[in-house]
């Protein structure tokens, strides 16, 4: 087996324990690397004890845990964060400076790929002339940063996207010795659309005080204002009055342990505008968010800000939900005319969102059509079409 060397963001674990959509797609790979014996791989991540005694299990994946909850960690990104914030980014993060003595862990791989951080790569190419990829999952490299982003390639073999969106943004302005390209990223469809949690379904109704006759509107990811769930709130209480629907948000400002934000805090003083009718779950682990997409009739992700592809749509068109989304990134890539709606983020983009949920809502013709469309769509987007393409993609550039 040819050695792969991953390089996580230093955020969360590895075995994924506390969530993160990078995380988790990453849990997909390592996980059925453990079957298909592609690869022996080196996973760098920061340290968690229930990672630490899940990562015994696993014959094909060596975890280097950094340890991040230490004393001397924690005040060494301390000094460091200052450092970077007084002189603008002029040395490297904690994470990465403890990964780096690990060179020979590098020296020994047939290939590094550094997970979505943009800022670790000069720092691997310094210690070693091993093939080096990067795993992007946002929008970094781009023409509006062309003098960074071009320093930055120089530095990479091959960068791959998860979208189309992002491979065109990065091959506009990279180098010809570094390779574009992207795959999908995927999950578990079998989770998603099981007619066997009633069970569970109802213990979820019963704790959002949510009736079986209630058209549910869902929306799923990080309680940003780049997100347009301010937007959505509006939306929905301008035809409140007319149906008998709840607006079911899902989601936090961050992580498991994150903070409620202040925007948080002014997204539920809008909700008590209209009592009842919009419910807040907070953060939901994601062994459970597939028991959360059930309860829903559709979903609506008016995302403003260039998204990179977005999995909660992915997720909502495996749950057999219609998907409203806008033009932003990598959304459209998801969606197709015949499971849901994307709609252009300008000055009619409230108007249009009341005018398709009103459709959806009114039309149980068409919501049960678009469902069962969406999910033939979700096939695109399985893990084992991830795992395979990803796969193949690594192979082909060791």
């Amino acid at each position: 087996m040819k050695k792969l060397a991953i390089i996580t963001n230093g955020t969360l674990p590895l075995p994924s324990t506390k969530g993160g959509a990078v995380e988790s797609l990453l849990q997909t790979f390592i996980d059925k690397n453990e079957t298909s014996n592609d690869f022996q791989l080196v996973v760098f991540t920061v340290s968690h004890n229930k990672a630490i005694e899940l990562s015994k299990s696993y014959q094909n994946t060596k975890f280097i845990f950094i340890k991040s909850e230490s004393s001397l960690f924690k005040l060494g990104r301390g000094i460091r964060f200052i450092v970077n914030k007084l002189r603008k980014n002029s040395i490297k993060n904690q994470f990465i400076h403890e990964v780096l003595k690990f060179k020979n862990q590098f020296e020994g791989a047939d290939l590094i790929l550094i997970e979505n951080n943009i800022t670790f790569v000069s720092y691997i190419r310094r210690i070693t002339k091993k093939p080096l990829g990067l795993h992007l999952h946002n929008d970094y490299l781009n023409i509006d940063n062309e003098a960074d982003s071009k320093k930055i390639l120089q530095n990479l073999d091959f960068v791959l996207g998860v979208s189309k969106y992002i491979k065109d943004r990065v091959k506009e302005i990279a180098p010809k010795s570094c390779k574009v390209d992207f795959v999908y990223n995927g999950i578990n469809l079998d989770r998603f659309g099981n007619v066997n949690l009633q069970i569970e379904k109802n213990k979820f109704r019963e704790n959002y005080n949510i009736s079986k006759e209630e058209i549910v509107i869902l929306f799923a990811g990080r309680l940003q204002e780049t997100k347009g769930i301010k937007l959505l709130m509006e939306a929905f209480i301008e035809i409140n009055d007319k149906y008998n629907a709840k607006l079911l948000i899902v989601g936090s400002s961050g992580f498991e342990d994150s903070k409620k934000s202040s925007f948080i805090k002014e997204l539920e003083l809008l909700s008590h505008t209209i009592p009842n009718k919009i419910v807040f779950t907070g953060y939901i682990k994601y062994s459970q968010i597939h028991i959360i997409y059930g309860l829903a009739d559709f979903a609506v992700l008016p995302s403003l800000c260039e998204e990179a592809l977005g999995l909660t749509a992915v997720e909502a068109l495996a749950s057999g939900l219609p998907v409203i989304v806008t033009d932003a990134g990598g959304m459209p890539e998801t969606v197709s005319e015949k499971c849901g709606f994307i709609l252009k983020r300008d000055s009619l983009l409230k108007q249009n969102l009341v005018k398709k949920m009103e459709q959806l809502i009114v039309n149980k013709d068409l919501k049960e059509t678009m469902g069962i469309e969406a999910k033939k769509r979700a096939l695109l987007f399985s893990d084992k079409n991830y795992y395979k393409s990803l796969s193949d993609y690594l192979k082909s550039v060791i």
